[in-house]
């Protein structure tokens, strides 16, 4: 698990050396903000405070207290993920919701994240962290949870405005259908979770871009390639 520093205490959020601590934050619990260069990293901080500061952070266990360093880790997964669409801000969605283990959704399913139709992203602290402390097993809870609110905030556009190319789109359901059919042939198995439906199947897909994109690529190449689109960025791979 993560030791992570307590900075600031939440009335000094903000203070004047936001950018400097953030750098300095990032560098030590952010894998993708070390892979960027140094103008690509002050894009990185200002969309992450932005993101900070448009959700509305909050928790129901009164035993369990949020502290700023959850908010920014947090916010930089949502950083990352939409890190190719300088203007998306995942508007459809206000607020984000934090319990300190598992818990139990609306239908009394356990679960360690979700995003709602109303406007909600949930997750676990404990499984968020989970997530980012192996950085290459393609299990990452801010990405899988980011990537279901991405999917939604652009389907509720009107076609005119939603900024994932429809082509792309169509291309990630017809590779989803293919290998729900198919992926038992396959020995380069991606989580069998990924087969439930287009969602998750993205999000895994997700996980995977960032996490490990080779296992990915090698998994189905055209895929990978499908998932850089989608998200307009370049999978990291190593040759």
């Amino acid at each position: 698990m993560l030791n992570l520093p307590l900075f600031y205490a939440k009335e000094k959020l903000f203070p004047s050396t936001i950018h400097s601590d953030l750098h300095l934050f990032f560098l030590e619990f952010n894998r993708f903000y070390t892979t960027l260069s140094q103008s690509n990293q002050a894009h990185f901080r200002v969309k992450t405070l932005f993101f900070l500061k448009k959700f509305r952070f909050y928790t129901s266990e009164i035993s369990f207290q949020i502290q700023p360093e959850m908010v920014w880790l947090i916010s930089a997964k949502a950083t990352q993920l939409t890190f190719g669409y300088s203007l998306v801000s995942l508007s459809y969605f206000k607020s984000i919701e934090l319990f300190s283990d598992a818990f139990y959704n609306e239908n009394h399913q356990l679960v360690k994240g979700e995003v709602t139709m109303n406007g909600k992203i949930r997750f676990s602290w404990k499984h968020f962290l989970e997530g980012i402390s192996v950085e290459d097993d393609g299990i990452d809870l801010g990405i899988h949870e980011f990537s279901h609110a991405l999917f939604i905030d652009c389907a509720v556009l009107k076609p005119k405005q939603r900024y994932i190319p429809p082509i792309f789109m169509r291309k990630l359901e017809q590779k989803f259908e293919f290998w729900k059919e198919h992926h038992l042939e396959n020995e380069l198995q991606i989580r069998s979770y990924a087969f439930h439906n287009l969602l998750e199947f993205f999000a895994v897909c997700c996980e995977l871009f960032f996490e490990n994109p080779n296992k990915l690529a090698a998994f189905d190449k055209e895929l990978c390639v499908v998932i850089t689109k989608i998200l307009n960025q370049k999978a990291n791979l190593s040759h």
